[in-house]
């Protein structure tokens, strides 16, 4: 594969400043270069400090190193790798973090480290188990795969995205990374070689199913996991609940001042938000990772509306005890105009994994029709209101022909066949058999 990439596309290059390096080294990070000149180049780049933190932590043993966006099920599955397979495993964050955590096992380290580390180690058998989100990502695990052909690597698809953003929408990534085409035109070119199962051994997803198309082909091990939580996190509901009119949203926000509308517009929910307040319904935004811009806009709009806060986010095992027994709905309605704009296969084959977390609290979840695939999920189970879009400013009436206490009951109910516990074995099968799957070299 002939490609040529700068390494300043894929670096965290505010993780290198801090290292003495010599003279003119970053801006090398801008030239063009093959593959295996960028390889050569970071291995010359070796950051003592941090190689020697993950060999402290790490020890010799095959090990998984995580490089995650912060969703607390990836925690789940690291203890279930530590536990059921032995592994020894660190999270390294590519983001702003302690250098040293020791209770959640976290280095703050670049891809510089890890490959360095990995080189050095006597070891050849590792894992390397990666939560990627981004589709521009994916060259940098076609680096890591030709630095180590002989390593195991499971890949971790977080969102369908990562697979569905189509060929013909490359342009408008391009705008929303404000990188050259050519880098775009490279991930196209990596993720047609993982779905070949030339790079990985084996995919892990929360989306989409086991008939998902663009994984039908697929040759080595793959798992439709969804972020199921343990029962240690499940919350007593409400009982006796005569009016339930409360609505509790717990993720990101989205808004074009942040955001390409022609990939996000979907989720710019601030006037469906209005829409349902007005039908007396309260709700309670709690948001993570939302950019400043974001979080200021939705308060701007929002100031004279008594109906609707903004609270800010913070980890499941602390927020869920906290707001256990206030809420009625769990929120998932997006804004799905005829033509709207977030791909629609990615739509139509999510399964949010606030579905579970809704669950955790014991409230049914009110939906939207458009999102197909977890619309689906809720009507089956039982466990909330599939709304289509619309039927939004008739809602308060879809809700009241609702059988409340029937909903919350079917939700206790399916949590307890989907909590973590009774599903992590399929998890552990998935895992040894992606070890002992041979993955085709590039």
């Amino acid at each position: 594969m002939d490609m040529l990439i700068r390494l300043d596309a894929y670096i965290d290059k505010d993780l290198l400043e801090s290292d003495k390096r010599s003279h003119g080294f970053l801006e090398k990070l801008s030239n063009l270069m093959t593959v295996e000149e960028a390889i050569d180049y970071i291995f010359e780049a070796e950051s003592a400090d941090n190689v020697n933190t993950l060999y402290e932590m790490l020890g010799e043993n095959d090990i998984a190193i995580i490089s995650s966006n912060h969703f607390y099920d990836v925690y789940e599955k690291m203890k279930i790798m530590k536990d059921d397979i032995g592994l020894d495993l660190l999270l390294v964050y590519k983001v702003a973090a302690p250098v040293i955590d020791p209770e959640n096992r976290a280095v703050r380290a670049n891809i510089f480290d890890v490959i360095n580390y990995m080189r050095n180690r006597t070891s050849k058998g590792n894992i390397v188990y990666f939560s990627v989100n981004p589709v521009w990502r994916m060259v940098m695990l076609y680096v890591l795969r030709k630095a180590f052909p002989v390593i195991k690597i499971i890949l971790y698809i977080y969102d369908w995205l990562n697979l569905v953003c189509p060929y013909q929408h490359r342009e408008v990534l391009q705008k929303f990374l404000n990188l050259p085409m050519a880098y775009i035109e490279n991930e196209y070119r990596v993720l047609d070689l993982i779905l070949k199962g030339d790079i990985v051994n084996g995919i892990l997803h929360k989306d989409g199913g086991d008939d998902f198309h663009v994984l039908k082909d697929f040759p080595l091990p793959n798992l439709f996991f969804p972020a199921y939580l343990p029962k240690r996190l499940y919350q007593e509901p409400a009982c006796e609940v005569r009016k339930p009119n409360t609505f509790v949203y717990l993720g990101r926000l989205y808004s074009p001042l942040e955001f390409v509308p022609e990939l996000f517009s979907d989720a710019f929910i601030f006037d469906i938000l209005d829409t349902i307040s007005k039908q007396d319904f309260y709700i309670d935004l709690f948001y993570v990772r939302s950019p400043y811009a974001t979080i200021r806009m939705y308060n701007d709009y929002f100031k004279d509306n008594k109906k609707i806060k903004m609270i800010e986010g913070k980890p499941l095992n602390c927020l869920l005890p906290d707001i256990a027994k206030k809420y009625h709905w769990g929120y998932l309605i997006n804004n799905y105009r005829d033509d709207f704009s977030l791909i629609r296969q990615h739509v139509e084959a999510a399964l949010p994994a606030r579905i579970f977390t809704f669950m955790a609290l014991g409230i049914p979840v009110v939906i939207n029709e458009e999102i197909k695939f977890a619309a689906d999920f809720i009507r089956q189970n039982q466990v909330g209101v599939v709304v289509a879009q619309k039927d939004i400013p008739d809602l308060s009436n879809a809700l009241k022909r609702a059988d409340y206490r029937t909903l919350q009951e079917n939700v206790l109910s399916v949590r307890e066949r989907l909590c973590l516990e009774n599903n992590k074995n399929r998890f552990v099968e998935f895992l040894i058999s992606s070890i002992n799957a041979t993955a085709v070299q590039p």
